[in-house]
């Protein structure tokens, strides 16, 4: 028998799952799991990178005990989010998404390709922390300056365990520098940005082994964790997807890209699949319940929260209306 091992990492926890097959179906057991959260620096929240990369270990090496004979492994996470890289040092701190020091930048980033192209060339959605925002971001603090490389999350973390730098196609589309045609870095776009050429390397697709660490195959798959949700559900057809987490995510298959105006009007995003296209609607999910049970409970970021009470017949409910994604995105 086979084991592999998933390492799923969220905005507000993370998870070692095993897998195996038998007698025909998939079959996993949660061997590990973490808190995660943003920090707070300078004025900035960030992701404590060091301490993700202690979990993950820590992680590795619980499974190993359970299923000494692992065969291969590989980490997911949200998107969007980097590190920058200085040869083979990570420049720090790791700024992230929910950071707001894209506001200031975003009209500047869009004088120099207006949105509507943007969105003609990727098919990606609006959102303020976008990477291309937030590297532009970087651009004007004069972050980028001797940088020579920017790994994504799970691409950084895998780096961290196998000394190999990969950069994988479904989390890059997350960004709004992917063309929706090559599926590829657009050159066009990455030149109007004014970002170092050098730093947008060739994508590599799901399922290519990068590495090894304590005898287990790094390997990629789809490194945004919705990419993967999605290849886990048993869809035929044009059946639809909802995957929810800090973010809910409405969606469909579809052969390629849709990148007309009406698409842009209504902000679908197009995000990549492994051999498809993912057709997008993204809505504020369990984000805003995980900071109420953060502050309820008085917590830091980065500790475990309290379960969220079910409703019984001794609940007292309140009648406010919450309304998660006011105001409402461009």
């Amino acid at each position: 028998m086979k084991f592999y091992l998933a390492i799923d990492i969220g905005a507000s926890s993370g998870r070692h799952i095993v897998g195996w097959m038998e007698n025909g179906e998939i079959r996993t057991q949660e061997v590990y799991r973490f808190p995660n959260g943003v920090t707070e620096r300078d004025g900035h929240l960030t992701w404590d990178v060091d301490a993700l990369e202690r979990s993950v270990r820590e992680g590795i090496d619980e499974a190993l005990k359970r299923y000494p004979k692992i065969e291969s492994l590989s980490i997911d996470t949200w998107g969007v989010d980097y590190v920058l890289m200085r040869g083979d040092e990570p420049l720090l701190p790791c700024y992230a998404y929910r950071d707001s020091r894209t506001e200031a930048v975003i009209p500047k980033a869009h004088e120099a390709m207006a949105f509507e192209e943007l969105y003609r060339r990727t098919g990606i959605q609006f959102q303020p922390f976008n990477t291309l925002y937030q590297l532009y971001a970087d651009k004007l603090a004069g972050r980028l300056e001797g940088v020579t490389d920017f790994l994504l999350m799970p691409e950084y973390l895998m780096y961290r365990l196998c000394g190999v730098k990969a950069h994988e196609y479904t989390n890059a589309t997350t960004g709004s520098m992917v063309s929706a045609v090559t599926g590829q870095y657009d050159p066009d776009i990455i030149a109007a940005l004014g970002f170092p050429p050098a730093l947008f390397k060739p994508l590599q697709q799901p399922g290519e082994t990068i590495g090894s660490y304590k005898g287990i195959r790094v390997m990629l798959c789809a490194t945004h964790d919705t990419g993967s949700a999605v290849e886990g559900i048993p869809m035929e057809g044009e059946a639809l997807y909802i995957s929810s987490g800090t973010w809910s995510l409405l969606g469909v298959k579809t052969p390629k890209p849709l990148t007309d105006s009406a698409s842009r009007a209504a902000n679908y995003s197009n995000e990549g699949g492994v051999g498809y296209n993912r057709y997008q609607k993204t809505s504020w999910a369990c984000g805003w319940s995980t900071g109420c049970a953060r502050s309820s409970a008085r917590t830091r970021p980065g500790t475990p929260l309290p379960p969220t009470p079910g409703r019984s017949a001794s609940t007292t409910w309140w009648t406010p209306t919450i309304r998660p994604s006011w105001p409402p995105r461009a």
